[in-house]
């Protein structure tokens, strides 16, 4: 909840993840560690990556909203958006008591839109910034709870190094922001500045990972690694036009 530009939870009891993280077997058990229960709602395409018990809804219509007044006490529950596709309007803000937040995994406002660490790898920006933020009406524009930051090691080439390295800085990252939840402590909030930032345009291998041999070598390394795994890799022509 909010009081004062500062978020915090009173006595917090339970989790609600609505969406589908790669590591959620790895929160589930962060929250029992932690002594919290644990609640799952997802997509229908979502609910197909879970092995665990969940409740699916597409949309936050009146059987949503049911679900969540009659399973939840709202003031001792947080509710997390793990890459939720369910739209979350202020009429549902309000019903979750501003108690609903997201992850991500850049440096808000700062990199918004797509085309994950393949645009990091392009800029050898090697700055990982691990975030969570109040959920607003907007995408990814709620103001910031709490951050942290750290350096890619050297050993991160291509973007599955890179996800794989975020992936376990999440984890971190997300245990000690539950922790300080539980442990009574109170973020202040910081509004994400409407005048900077930097939206990517998505990437496609298809249309944008053709190698351009004028280059120099160094650059021509980034691009490549930067299409590496898990996308299909850069491409090039061979012998064009004979």
């Amino acid at each position: 909840m909010i009081k004062s530009n500062e978020f915090y939870i009173k006595k917090l009891e339970a989790i609600v993840f609505i969406g589908f993280s790669e590591v959620i077997a790895n929160l589930i058990e962060i929250n029992q560690e932690l002594r919290l229960n644990t609640h799952i709602i997802s997509s229908s395409d979502q609910s197909k990556e879970l092995k665990v018990k969940h409740i699916i809804f597409d949309k936050t219509d009146k059987k949503f909203i049911n679900y969540i007044k009659d399973n939840f006490n709202i003031n001792n529950t947080l509710f997390i958006s793990l890459g939720s596709r369910i739209i979350f309007n202020n009429q549902i803000i309000k019903l979750l008591n501003n108690n609903l937040v997201n992850f991500h995994g850049t440096r808000l406002p700062y990199d918004s839109g797509g085309g994950g660490f393949s645009w990091a790898i392009l800029r050898e920006d090697r700055l990982n910034n691990q975030l969570v933020h109040l959920v607003d009406n907007g995408i990814d524009t709620g103001p910031v709870i709490d951050n942290k930051v750290s350096i890619f090691p050297s050993y991160c080439k291509i973007p599955m190094d890179f996800e794989n390295y975020r992936l376990e800085r999440f984890i971190d990252f997300y245990k000690n922001f539950i922790r300080s939840i539980i442990n009574g402590k109170t973020f202040e909030l910081k509004p994400q500045p409407e005048y900077i930032g930097r939206y990517n345009p998505r990437l496609s291998t298809k249309d944008n990972a053709y190698i351009n041999w004028n280059y120099k070598p160094h650059d021509l390394i980034n691009f490549i690694n930067a299409f590496d795994d898990p996308y299909p890799g850069a491409m090039t022509f061979l012998n064009r036009g004979n």
